[in-house]
């Protein structure tokens, strides 16, 4: 996640910045303290805004500029350290034309885009005996250890009516059951897709219905019970890239394994060794842990 990416919203947005406009870039400046400026420069040579933070040098010329109290010159002078062409090839336009135009909020649109505003994980048991993705698709009830996890890492709603983050669930006929559960992450709201929970229909095998949901996950939370091993490669999809394995190893403790394609770099926070976390470690570090990039292959961790 790029913390720049909020520069606009936290640093220019109801404070009189200036915004100039060419066929390639778009610079956006704003007077921080003193001789500094905050510059964004959003350019198609790359897929992110660049950021860029500027004191004015201390040249006669900045100094005059600056005794001449001028702070449009000023947030000029900042811009052109940066693009040298402002001058002659930009339109400059002020904080208000650029509310009025409606274009600050396309900025704010642009800057903020990769960032995730929510996330959403499936969650899956493997019971004793199975191996198959039709047989875990097709449990049904909370058992004991994973009513537990379920309440580690977040809340139980009710989807009735629920107004906040739902994942594509279904809030309004209860289609997708009854309840679910949610947390929350920092400012970002988080949904789990339980397939335990929505509805069980007895003759699908597949339960597409729930597999629709949580196939199109990228992480998916496994809580296998007894002495089964979880094989990833048995659940076909193209999305689910990172599967969070836990095992109940006794009342307050965890096993926790990763299962990640191959193309997906390893990621914080690092598994401990052994791997067993107490239930307040581990309501902490799954949360984080299923935040990775995506990609593709599989490989343990």
């Amino acid at each position: 996640m790029d913390p720049n990416a909020l520069w606009f919203r936290r640093y220019f947005v109801g404070k009189p910045y200036t915004t100039w406009i060419s066929q390639d870039e778009i610079v956006s400046v704003v007077r921080d303290k003193g001789t500094a400026y905050r510059v964004i420069v959003r350019s198609p040579v790359s897929d992110r805004a660049g950021h860029y933070y500027r004191v004015l040098p201390e040249t006669k010329r900045a100094l005059r500029i600056l005794h001449e109290d001028s702070d449009d010159h000023c947030k000029r002078t900042a811009a052109a350290m940066i693009c040298p062409n402002l001058r002659t090839a930009y339109k400059e336009i002020s904080a208000e034309q650029t509310i009025l135009a409606g274009l600050e909020m396309e900025l704010l649109r642009f800057d903020e885009l990769p960032i995730p505003k929510h996330y959403k994980f499936g969650v899956l048991t493997v019971r004793d005996d199975q191996t198959t993705e039709e047989a875990w698709f097709s449990n049904s009830h909370l058992s004991p250890a994973l009513k537990q996890l379920l309440h580690l890492v977040g809340k139980p709603v009710c989807l009735r009516g629920y107004t906040g983050y739902a994942a594509g669930l279904d809030t309004k006929t209860g289609e997708t059951g009854e309840i679910s559960y949610v947390s929350r992450w920092r400012e970002y709201d988080i949904m789990f897709h339980v397939a335990p929970l929505m509805p069980c229909r007895e003759h699908d095998t597949q339960q597409v219905h729930r597999k629709r949901h949580i196939g199109n996950d990228i992480v998916c939370l496994v809580v296998v019970e007894g002495n089964t091993q979880f094989n990833p490669s048995a659940v076909r999809s193209q999305f689910l890239h990172v599967f969070v394995v836990v095992r109940q190893v006794d009342e307050d403790a965890w096993q926790v394994e990763i299962v990640r394609n191959a193309n997906v770099p390893e990621f914080g926070p690092p598994i401990p060794y052994p791997p067993i976390l107490s239930s307040a470690e581990l309501e902490h570090f799954l949360i984080l842990k299923s935040k990775p990039t995506m990609t593709l292959k599989c490989v343990r961790n």
